[in-house]
C-alpha cells in the first residue's frame, strides 16, 4: 500500500470513529488525530490529477471526515449544554485515561462551551454543504478550493473547541494551528474597522442610549455579515455573536430605557474590541509589520525620481499595516480621504478657473477637445 492509499485508509477509519462510544478526552484525541492527518493529506496534489479523481477520492474523503467531525462537535455541544437534572444516558463517557489524570471529576456543564460547539457545528455544516450540493458542471479547481476551505474550517473549529474544553478542564491543549499571514492581515483590518466604527459612536446616555445601541448593532452586523467573517477565529466570532445578541435584546425592549444596562453593555463592547486588537501580538504579524515598516521608511527616504512617493505599491504595503498603530491609521485615513479630497477640490477649483464661462467665446475659436486636449 502506497503512502497516499495509507493516508486515505487512515482517514476513512478515523471518519468512522464517531460511531463508537467515546469519552471527552478520546474525542479530543480524535480531533487532534484528524487535524494531523488532514495536514498531511496533500489536497493541492489533486491539481495534477483528473477531475474524476477529485470527485471519486477527494470529495468523498473530505465529506466523510468533516461530517463525522460535525457529529462529534454536536455531541460535545449537547454534553456540555445538558443540565445536571438530565438523565446521564449521554453517549460520551467521562473517562480521562488518555490524559493520565487521576480521579478527575466528570466535566461540569458549561453553556459557553456548548454554545461554541454549536457555532462550530454550523461552521462545519456550511462548508460541508459546498461539497455536498449538486456538483455537476463544477470545475476541478473549484472543487479543490472548496475542499481546502473545508480543511481550514476543520482546523479553526478543532482549535477553538479543544482550547475551550482543555481550559475548562485544566488539561494541556493538544491542537494549535499556525494562522497564515494573509488571513491574519484580513482579520486585523476587520477588527480595526470595528474599533474605529465604535469609536465614532457616542457612549449611551439617558438621552441617546437607543441611538448609540442601534449604531453599535449596525457595526457588529457589518462584521458578522461580511465576506471576511469566515476568516475570524471561532472563539472571536462567538464572542461577537453573543455581544450582538445582547444588543438586539436590549433594543427589543421597546418603551424601556435600561440606561444602566446599555452603559454596561457598551463597556463590554469596548473591552471586547480592545481584546480583539491583541491580534497584533500574533508572531506572524509582528514579523511582517517590522519588516514592512522598515522597508517603507527606507523607500520614502530615497530621493524621488518620477511620480509620487506614495505609489500603488507603497499604499498597498501601508494598508497591510492597518490596525498596528492608531497614529499610522490616522495618516492612512488622511492619505486615503482628507488629502485626496483636498486634492480633488483644488483640481476642481483650477478647472473652474480655466474653464470659459458660458457667456465667453472660446479663445481663438478652438476648443480643448479640438486642440487634442480631451481629458475625459
Amino acid at each position: 500500500m502506497n503512502e497516499t492509499s495509507s493516508k486515505k485508509a487512515e482517514l476513512a477509519e478515523l471518519a468512522a470513529s464517531h460511531d463508537r462510544r467515546l469519552s471527552v478526552p478520546e474525542t479530543l484525541a480524535y480531533v487532534t488525530r484528524a487535524v494531523e492527518l488532514v495536514k498531511r493529506f496533500e489536497i493541492d496534489a489533486y491539481e495534477h490529477r483528473t477531475v474524476e479523481d477529485v470527485r471519486r477520492e477527494l470529495i468523498p474523503t473530505m465529506t466523510k471526515l468533516v461530517s463525522s467531525a460535525a457529529t462529534l462537535v454536536d455531541k460535545l455541544s449537547e454534553y456540555y449544554g445538558a443540565t445536571q437534572d438530565d438523565p446521564d444516558d449521554y453517549e460520551f463517557d467521562s473517562g480521562h485515561e488518555l490524559h493520565d489524570v487521576e480521579e478527575t471529576p466528570a466535566p461540569e456543564r458549561d453553556e459557553k462551551i456548548a454554545g461554541m460547539c454549536f457555532v462550530g457545528k454550523l461552521e462545519l455544516a456550511q462548508n460541508l454543504q459546498q461539497i455536498r450540493e449538486p456538483l455537476d458542471g463544477v470545475d476541478k479547481l473549484t472543487l479543490i478550493a472548496r475542499c481546502i476551505q473545508c480543511r481550514g474550517a476543520l482546523f479553526k473549529v478543532a482549535e477553538a473547541v479543544d482550547g475551550a474544553i482543555c481550559e475548562r478542564e485544566g488539561w494541556s491543549r493538544t491542537v494549535r494551528s499556525e494562522p497564515e499571514l494573509r488571513e491574519s492581515l484580513i482579520v486585523r483590518r476587520v477588527y480595526c474597522r470595528l474599533s474605529l466604527r465604535l469609536a465614532e459612536i457616542d457612549p449611551p446616555t439617558a438621552r441617546d442610549a437607543r441611538e448609540s445601541m442601534q449604531a453599535a448593532d449596525a457595526a457588529l452586523a457589518e462584521v458578522l455579515s461580511s465576506d471576511v467573517e469566515r476568516h475570524l477565529r471561532m472563539s472571536d466570532r462567538f464572542q461577537l455573536l453573543q455581544l450582538r445578541s445582547r444588543v438586539t435584546e436590549w433594543l427589543a425592549r421597546a418603551g424601556e430605557s435600561h440606561v444602566d444596562t446599555a452603559v454596561k453593555l457598551w463597556q463590554d463592547l469596548t473591552i471586547a474590541t480592545e481584546l480583539l486588537m491583541q491580534i497584533n501580538n500574533r508572531q506572524e504579524l509582528v514579523t511582517h509589520d517590522l519588516e514592512a515598516a522598515t522597508r517603507i521608511a527606507e523607500r520614502l527616504k530615497r530621493p524621488r525620481r518620477t511620480g509620487t512617493a506614495f505609489d500603488a505599491a507603497v499604499m498597498e504595503a501601508l494598508s497591510d499595516l492597518t490596525g498596528r498603530d492608531p497614529q499610522l491609521d490616522h495618516w492612512m485615513q488622511r492619505l486615503e480621504g482628507d488629502l485626496r479630497q483636498e486634492l480633488v477640490t483644488h483640481l476642481e477649483r483650477i478647472g473652474s478657473a480655466l474653464s470659459p464661462s458660458e457667456s465667453e467665446p472660446e479663445a481663438a475659436g478652438v476648443g480643448m477637445t479640438e486642440a487634442g486636449l480631451d481629458f475625459t
